[in-house]
């Protein structure tokens, strides 16, 4: 069965490489909130994805293809423009892609612009993926790198201290032939008090726009988010 995923893979071109099935990173792991000027967050996340796929019998079949490790900095330049910083390590889950790939780096910047303030805003990200294969025992490894743009967009209702829900959306443009990915999220903030921290689940799909009906990536995560707020003056008694 796995041999004849991989052959599809190879067929279609798929992410990274013809033989690798990971995919790109989508979970964005935030509200439509930008962050107030001069403020700033931090994140740690969890993700994972599964590719959803017919085999050569017709029956569906999904795998497992990345665990995703991640750390994100945030920093508000404006009430309505902020800035976002990203890690990811993308680490494979199917054991055929272990055998060529260790595991994937990922840096991306995003900054975002509120159209309507802590309800809508839109971005253009960019990121960088890279990483090292090696075909077999007897070939060296090959450093490789593909460089996406990602613009996007979330939507978030109620605009709610404690709860909130978020549908955000992007199109990643790969530029070293690795496709043209349309991701959506349904992201779900909870809270005490946002201002301050926010626990984040959120789903996804991934469609490859190429072979749009080929395939699907579903993923599923979780970030734990801290909000770092420049300290208030203290009035001294006169």
């Amino acid at each position: 069965m796995r041999k004849v995923l991989l052959t599809a893979f190879k067929v279609t071109c798929m992410f990274i490489t013809g033989c690798v099935s990971m995919a790109p990173v989508s979970n964005s792991f935030e509200s439509a909130k930008t962050l107030e000027k001069g403020h700033g967050d931090l994140m740690v996340s969890y993700s994972y994805a599964s590719i959803s796929y017919e085999d050569e019998t017709g029956v569906k079949q999904k795998d497992q293809t990345n665990n995703n490790f991640g750390f994100r900095v945030g920093y508000g330049i404006t009430d309505r423009f902020d800035l976002k910083l990203r890690y990811e390590r993308l680490a494979p889950a199917l054991e055929e892609d272990k055998e060529v790939i260790k595991g994937i780096n990922y840096f991306g910047i995003n900054p975002r612009y509120a159209i309507i303030r802590n309800k809508l805003t839109a971005g253009l990200g960019l990121g960088l993926y890279g990483y090292k294969t090696k075909e077999s025992e007897f070939t060296d490894e090959a450093s490789e790198s593909d460089f996406a743009i990602s613009p996007n967009i979330a939507f978030t209702y109620p605009s709610d201290r404690n709860f909130d829900i978020t549908i955000s959306s992007k199109i990643d443009m790969m530029t070293e032939g690795g496709g043209n990915f349309w991701h959506i999220n349904l992201g779900f903030g909870l809270s005490s008090d946002d201002s301050k921290w926010s626990f984040r689940p959120e789903l996804g799909l991934i469609k490859d726009l190429d072979n749009f009906s080929e395939y699907s990536w579903f993923t599923a995560g979780a970030a734990f988010i801290v909000k770092i707020n420049p300290a208030k003056a203290i009035d001294t008694p006169k």
